[in-house]
Parts: structure tokens; sequence; C-alpha cells
């Protein structure tokens, strides 16, 4: 709460939506609580065996908010982010439809009518960031869009098993989150993961990060 940005205008990206264990809706946190504050919440994930529940999960949620009178809204769109269309991959929730991934500026041109470019984004797709990150670092519409987001919810993936960086990624994400776009790191913690996915990528092992868990969980705050 003590990082939520006080802007008037509030517009919630969240990439990647994750499971959704039969009987609750705990994927769906975040986005509740966004919309809850107001948020205009556009919810991506592209993996092909979610796809009905979580646009089902999507349209409760939105009836609620709008019989609770609610001021936000929330829509699920059954896409994700990259740095394009890709190949289909598979990651521990099934197979990722790489026919609907797009650029951030992309995904924010579709959205123009509808609240626009983004103050808070949320990004948890298994790998998918580093390629995107990447991408983004050498678009100037990215760029601009990056510059309006005032609170980053990241979580980066490092395992062989997902879609773990390139030392090159690694690098562009880093200078660009911290450098060119000024981010500061307010928490940060590591997540173990399935067990299958508990190691790093190889050339963070050589530097010295230990095995043992899959990826860390960060907020970044500007």
């Amino acid at each position: 709460e003590a990082w939520w940005p006080v802007d008037t205008r509030c517009v919630a990206y969240v990439i990647g939506v994750g499971d959704l264990p039969k009987g609750r809706q705990d994927a769906w946190g975040f986005p509740i609580h966004a919309a809850k504050r107001g948020c205009i919440v556009h919810a991506y994930d592209p993996t092909i065996a979610l796809r009905q529940r979580q646009q089902a999960a999507a349209q409760q949620i939105a009836l609620k908010l709008r019989k609770g009178r609610q001021h936000g809204n929330l829509t699920f769109h059954f896409a994700g982010l990259g740095a394009g269309r890709s190949r289909n991959t598979i990651n521990s929730f099934g197979a990722i439809d790489g026919t609907v991934l797009y650029t951030m500026a992309e995904l924010v041109a579709a959205n123009k009518a509808d609240g626009g470019w983004p103050t808070i984004l949320s990004i948890d797709c298994e790998g998918c960031e580093w390629a995107a990150l990447e991408q983004m670092a050498a678009d100037p519409r990215a760029l601009k869009i990056l510059g309006g987001v005032k609170l980053l919810f990241l979580d980066a993936h490092l395992s062989p098993t997902m879609l773990p960086p390139t030392p090159r990624q690694f690098v562009v994400a880093l200078e660009l989150l911290f450098h060119r776009l000024g981010f500061r790191l307010r928490w940060l913690r590591s997540v173990d993961g399935f067990p299958a996915d508990q190691k790093v990528a190889d050339f963070l092992g050589v530097a010295g990060l230990p095995a043992g868990f899959c990826c860390y969980e960060m907020v970044l705050v500007r």
C-alpha cells in the first residue's frame, strides 16, 4: 500500500495470471485489488489450457465489481507479452500460444480506447520477461510507455527449465530498469518454485548465484 501511486489515473497491466486452483481465485488477487482501488485493469495470459477458466473468472470478477459499484474494472485478454509472435512453448502451467504474443507497444496500442498507458505493471510470465525487456530497450514506443509506469512488480525467472535470460538479456534488463528508467528496488525475495525448476542459468551459477530456487520476486518504484 505504501508504494501504490497516488495519481488519480490508474491503469494496471497484469502480464501473466497463472493457474486457478479449483474453487479459488488466488491468481486474481492482485488484479482484483487493483480494480477495487479504482484501476482499469488489463490482465493477460496466453496459456491454452487455462483460457476458458480465466475468461469465466474474469467475467465473474467484473460482474462483482459492477454490482459493488467499484470504480475500477477488469478485462481479460488471451494474449501475452514477448518480443513478437513466436513458436508455441511449454511451461509449468501448460502450452503457450506463441501466435498471441505481442510487444508492450502492441498491447498498449490495442487498448487506446480503454485506459491507455499503464501506470502500474505486473510481469510474471515464466521467463517471457527477458526477451520482452530486451525488445523494449530498443523500442522508442515502449520506452515512452515504461516512462509512465510508477510501480512495477517483476518476477525474474532464472531457471533453464523456463525461459532463462541470456547474458546479454540479463545485462540489458538491469541497465534498462535501474539506469535508463530510474526504478528503485523496494522489495525482493527468492521463490523456490516447482522442484524441477529449482536451478539457475549456467552463467549465473558461475557468477556465484546458488541453485535451489527458480526466481526472484521484486517490487520496483519510481
